[in-house]
């Protein structure tokens, strides 16, 4: 893996959740903003880690579908996070708000909420991180070519673009 492509990848996942959490923590009390967003942050920074450098490591080797390998790992990374996203933000809200349900239905619907919601975030983080990894990807691609036009022995096949 590649320290240059984890780091990139976690910071522009960073600061993506950065953004989206800073709004949708809004409405909590500040200890639980706080450590909701310090949550959201750590998984977003590792799962943006490990997509980057898979993805950079892939574009150091070759460029072959380097578009669709970066919409995978993207569509991967962002459902990791999407997932987080909803279940940290769903037991914020339900911890801060709600008391626990007396009733055995109540109790099971609430349990029930979690796994609801990861689904909905793993497939809205998931398509997020598909098309982010495959306009991402697509621009790696050119501006690895225009790194190595110039260079090595398959300068002039037209094959190695």
């Amino acid at each position: 893996m590649s320290i240059v492509g984890g780091v990139l990848g976690a910071c522009v996942t960073a600061y993506g959740t950065w953004l989206a959490a800073g709004v949708a923590t809004h409405n909590l009390p500040l200890s639980a903003a706080r450590w909701t967003l310090v949550a959201l942050l750590v998984v977003a920074g590792l799962a943006g880690f490990f997509s980057g450098s898979v993805i950079w490591r892939r574009a150091s080797r070759t460029r072959e579908n380097l578009a669709l390998f970066s919409g995978l790992a993207g569509g991967i990374g962002g459902a990791v996070i999407g997932s987080g996203f909803a279940v940290a933000l769903t037991s914020a809200y339900l911890t801060s708000y709600t008391t626990w349900p007396q009733d055995r239905l109540d109790q099971l619907l609430v349990l029930l909420s979690y796994p609801a919601f990861a689904g909905l975030g793993l497939f809205v983080g998931g398509f997020v991180g598909l098309l982010v990894g495959l306009v991402l990807g697509g621009l790696l691609r050119v501006a690895t070519a225009l790194r190595r036009v110039d260079s090595g022995p398959m300068a002039n096949n037209p094959r190695s673009l």
